[in-house]
């Protein structure tokens, strides 16, 4: 990625998060770097653009974390599982615009939400391997199992 796109999403992340998705503008973003708005526009030509340049970082930030923490057979499970969580936890901080909209933001765009449907395909299979684990540890039990004893 370029140092100019780089400053973009840097400033419209932080803008996003400060005054809210629909409050800020191409305009407040290009004024804010102190580039024209046709320079901004050649980058990112809608705001739309913008937002979904920074669904794909949040989510590449997060793959790199689970990646970092992923199964190590070496390393305790719940580590791992602690570590995951922790992770998209400090995401959801920094995307904090973004999380908070979450299902009205993937909707809005079909880009958007074919990226987030199949980065979600992925993230739960990744997971339903890591509550096996737990579960084959004895770490963690079933729902179905609990719902059994209880006669559900």
């Amino acid at each position: 990625m370029s140092e100019r796109k780089g400053d973009i999403l840097k400033v419209a992340l932080e803008l996003f998060n400060k005054k809210g998705i629909d409050e800020v503008r191409t305009r407040d973003i290009a004024k804010e770097i102190k580039i024209s708005l046709g320079n901004l526009t050649y980058y990112f030509p809608t705001k739309t653009d913008i937002v979904f340049a920074l669904v794909q970082e949040a989510g590449k930030a997060i793959d790199e974390a689970l990646a970092q923490n992923g199964a190590n057979p070496e390393k305790n499970i719940l580590i791992i599982y602690y570590g995951q969580v922790e992770t998209i936890f400090k995401t959801h901080l920094k995307y904090k615009f973004l999380f908070g909209r979450w299902g009205e933001i993937i909707s809005s765009n079909p880009q958007i939400q074919k990226f987030a449907q199949e980065l979600l395909k992925v993230r739960f299979d990744s997971w339903k391997g890591l509550n096996e684990q737990l579960v084959k540890e004895k770490l963690a039990v079933l729902q179905s199992i609990l719902k059994i004893k209880q006669g559900s």
